[in-house]
């Protein structure tokens, strides 16, 4: 059997509110016949994770989103250029790893 050491409970984190301009909840950014954005929104889905899926071939707010929330994270360009994108809270996550995601998820 585990033991583990009681402690003393704490209050829960605050959630920070995102950057300004940034958007708010999960967004997906994404382009048409991406497998990795299929595989993406497959798991967001198949987690219950309510987001937002903005597709940079066809939003025109979504480059421009990108672009500021990288620059605000001092993420390089040459980053943002593909896809899938995920923003949590305003964080930029580049590429689809899961784990990456539940870690982040776990911090709201």
């Amino acid at each position: 059997m585990l033991h583990r050491p009681w402690r003393r409970p704490t209050a829960p984190a605050r959630r920070s509110p995102p950057p300004a301009g940034a958007p708010a909840g999960v967004v997906l950014y994404t382009a048409a016949g991406c497998p990795h954005c299929t595989r993406a929104r497959s798991w967001l889905t198949e987690k219950e994770v309510p987001f937002v899926e903005k597709d940079v071939s066809s939003d025109p707010t979504a480059a421009p989103e990108i672009a500021a929330l990288g620059k605000a994270q001092g993420i390089p360009e040459s980053y943002l250029s593909s896809v899938p994108l995920l923003a949590i809270d305003g964080k930029l996550l580049v590429g689809f790893d899961p784990r990456q995601v539940e870690a982040a998820l776990a911090r709201r």
